[in-house]
C-alpha cells in the first residue's frame, strides 16, 4: 500500500515536471513565433519604404527595384513558410508532450516512460540546438545589415561610382 502511495506520487511529481516542460516549451516557441512575425513585420515595412523610393526614381531604376522587390517577397515567402514550419513542429512537440503526460497516467512499465522521456528530451535537444544556430546566424548578419540600412550612399570598389541602398546592391549583381 505504502508503495503504491509513494509510486503514485512519484507519478504525480513527474507528471507536474512534464507539464512545467510542456509549458515552458510552449513559451519559448511562442516567443520565437513571436519574434519571427516581429522580424516579418520589420521586412515588410522596410519594403513598403523601399517600394516608395522606387516611384520616385527613373524608370530604369523602378524595373531593378520591382526585381528586388520580387525577390524580397520570395524571401520573405520562404520566411513565412519557415516560421509555419516551426510552428508545425512546435504543435507536434506540444502534442507528444501532452501523449506522454496522459501515457504516464495509464503507463503499465518503467520502460515506457524512460523511453518517451528519451524521446522528448532528444527533441527539445533538436529545437535548442536549431534556435541556437539561428539565433548566431542573426547575431553575425546584424552588423552588415545595420551598416547597408544607415549608409547614405554606397561606392563600388570596381568602377568608383556612388549609389543609393537598393540601386548598390542592384549594381553589385
Amino acid at each position: 500500500m505504502e508503495d503504491a502511495n509513494r509510486e503514485s506520487r512519484d507519478l504525480l511529481i513527474e507528471l507536474k515536471q512534464q507539464e512545467k516542460l510542456t509549458a515552458l516549451h510552449e513559451k519559448r516557441a511562442n516567443e520565437k513565433e513571436d519574434e519571427l512575425k516581429k522580424q516579418l513585420d520589420a521586412f515588410k515595412e522596410q519594403f513598403s519604404r523601399r517600394l516608395d523610393e522606387a516611384k520616385n526614381d527613373e524608370s530604369l531604376i523602378v524595373l531593378e527595384k520591382q526585381r528586388q522587390w520580387e525577390l524580397e517577397r520570395q524571401f520573405l515567402q520562404s520566411q513565412l513558410q519557415y516560421s509555419q514550419r516551426q510552428s508545425e513542429d512546435s504543435k507536434r512537440m506540444h502534442e507528444a508532450l501532452l501523449t506522454a503526460i496522459n501515457s504516464k497516467n495509464a503507463s503499465e512499465g518503467e520502460e515506457q516512460i524512460i523511453l518517451i522521456n528519451k524521446n522528448l528530451s532528444e527533441a527539445i535537444a533538436q529545437v535548442e540546438a536549431r534556435c541556437q544556430g539561428f539565433q548566431a546566424k542573426v547575431a553575425t548578419l546584424k552588423p552588415y545589415k545595420r551598416a547597408l540600412n544607415q549608409a547614405e550612399s554606397l561606392q563600388c570598389a570596381n568602377c568608383q561610382v556612388f549609389f543609393k541602398g537598393l540601386a548598390f546592391l542592384d549594381h553589385c549583381r
